[in-house]
């Protein structure tokens, strides 16, 4: 009976196996000797792949969060670099309406601390929180 539910794989093996196939099989064979056998080797060999698969979530999702964090911090240096682009984009265009130098020369700042900052997103000079 043990064998039914070993082709779910094509190693055939027991480790396939999860807890539903066990309960299934302990209420197909309730009269047969063997089935309490497969019962056990189905179960224990669900426990194990359960355990073996939480243990490699667990891995994956740790990395997976160090990832997300280390994608973070270049995303903020982006984010100030994208507002300090845009800032200095919409002063120079006022400049160039009011011609005034100072405002053109304020904007040229921001438009090279948009510039450092976009630097510091790729490169991570300073945290910035």
């Amino acid at each position: 009976m043990l064998e039914l539910f070993q082709d779910r794989e094509p190693s055939g093996s027991v480790a396939c196996a999860n807890n539903n196939d066990a309960a299934l099989l302990k209420r197909l064979a309730r009269n047969d000797p063997g089935a309490a056998a497969d019962v056990n080797k189905l179960t224990q060999a669900a426990t194990s792949n359960m355990r073996r698969t939480s243990s490699d979530s667990k891995a994956k999702a740790t990395r997976f969060e160090a990832q997300r964090d280390h994608s973070e911090e270049h995303h903020r240096g982006f984010q100030l670099a994208e507002g300090a682009f845009q800032i200095a984009i919409v002063l120079a265009s006022v400049a160039i309406v009011a011609r005034l130098i100072p405002l053109a020369l304020v904007s040229g700042g921001l438009g090279l601390l948009g510039l450092a900052l976009l630097l510091d997103g790729f490169l991570i000079f300073v945290k910035l929180h």
